[in-house]
């Protein structure tokens, strides 16, 4: 009797695991990513997740046809607060744009989402001096950049971004069960999401940006205007432009995304203050290299804030983000409004009569 129960739970076991790589091998797509010795990494042409999705161009979003005479094409440059980090195609704020700006104009527009998690000016100015300004001739450049490492050498989340393509290709030994892939790609998540940043790393990468910026964005300035193109920095919102609301309501709407990415162990004051010296180091390197190399800057973040409704604002706004940075579907609707407003102010289009 003995044996047999442990010959039935031994089967059942191995039925199990059988299950588990049958169920893992279904799932176990090609990564999003591809390596890229110029840009570090770059977005896989082809690539279909479960909302996201990109296309033959390298780009997100839906395939990007030859320009049309009189259609105005805008690129919209970034990381992911651009490519729409955990939002659907359809919910990013350049799809969002598009559809404003021809609801605005009665014009054909298009916009091309060219974010990706993660770059920075480097990266943004090398894609566009390689392939992007020539193969997509956009009349308007947005570019977002702020957030993350500006330079390539040295930048350790790119460099662990490449570690995890790498690994995602691998087939030896026990990874070439899906099983053990899928498990090693959950370990990696955890540990992601278990390290929080710090104040003294959000004061360096400020400084680095300062630093770096400036010639950057005048090759970015150089380049557009070689390439007939009108470019704009994007001044981007953050969840602390506003205070922490004094109502509990607003409050505990205001804390939950700032505690996604930052941490669950701090105060929110401590909180507020990493994720502001992020915030105004990145948007201040922005405009001061923006304005020496006669970038127009765009003031994104101000026009969301004074487009807020005037009964309960500090939730609407708490609402637009699902961490500090990154958007909401309902905030990327709202980023993509606001934007719209500014481009028509810029006459970059005109509104209806």
């Amino acid at each position: 009797m003995r044996a047999g129960r442990l010959l039935l739970n031994a089967g059942l076991a191995v039925g199990l695991l059988l299950a588990a790589e049958g169920w893992c091998s279904l799932r176990d797509k090609p990564p999003k990513y591809r390596l890229s010795s110029s840009l570090g990494y770059e977005l896989d042409p082809g690539y279909r997740g479960r909302h996201e999705s990109v296309n033959l161009s390298g780009l997100r979003g839906a395939e990007v046809g030859p320009k049309v005479e009189g259609r105005l094409r805008i690129l919209a440059m970034g990381g992911s607060t651009t490519w729409g980090h955990k939002v659907s195609d359809d919910e990013t704020w350049p799809v969002a744009l598009e559809r404003e700006l021809r609801a605005a104009s009665g014009r054909e527009v298009e916009v091309l989402n060219g974010g990706v998690s993660g770059w920075d000016i480097e990266q943004i100015v090398t894609a566009l001096r390689q392939r992007y300004l020539e193969e997509f001739a956009p009349d308007v450049v947005l570019v977002n950049a702020g957030w993350n490492i500006p330079l390539l050498a040295g930048n350790a989340p790119v460099e662990h971004v490449r570690e995890q393509i790498v690994a995602a290709d691998r087939r030896d030994g026990l990874y070439r069960s899906a099983l053990v892939r899928s498990l090693a790609s959950l370990v990696e998540a955890w540990r992601e999401d278990d390290v929080e940043p710090q104040l003294d790393g959000a004061q360096a990468t400020a400084e680095a940006r300062e630093r770096c910026y400036p010639p950057w964005y005048a090759e970015l300035r150089r380049l557009c205007d070689a390439h007939g193109a009108k470019v704009y920095a994007l001044a981007y919102p953050c969840l602390v432009q506003r205070p922490p609301p004094s109502d509990s309501v607003a409050l505990a709407a205001y804390e939950q995304p700032l505690r996604k990415s930052l941490g669950a162990s701090r105060s929110v004051a401590e909180l507020v203050e990493i994720a502001a010296t992020q915030y105004d180091g990145g948007l201040r390197a922005v405009r001061e290299a923006s304005a020496q190399a006669g970038i127009e800057v765009l003031d994104l973040a101000g026009r969301l804030l004074a487009e807020l409704p005037a009964q309960g604002a500090d939730v609407v706004w708490a609402g637009y983000f699902r961490d500090h940075a990154h958007f909401s579907p309902g905030g990327d609707a709202a980023v993509g409004h606001a934007l719209a407003g500014l481009l028509v102010d810029a006459h970059v289009v005109d509104a209806r009569p």
